[in-house]
């Protein structure tokens, strides 16, 4: 595994990076919830679209 910060190679079930210290525990996170919040849009505007086509139809 490579730290997403600085790139060097550290182990898999590490917490932070042995070079760089970033917590990738912290990381991890913030990426689950970029990725919910991208999910919850893309649902939105599915949802929005559909009810537009049936409403013009």
């Amino acid at each position: 595994m490579y730290c997403p910060k600085c790139g060097e190679n550290i182990e898999k079930d590490s917490n932070y990076c042995n070079y760089c210290g970033v917590d990738l525990e912290t990381l991890s996170k913030k990426k689950k919830y970029k990725i919910n919040i991208i999910s919850v849009i893309t649902y939105t505007i599915l949802i929005i679209s559909i009810v537009l086509i049936i409403y013009r139809s």
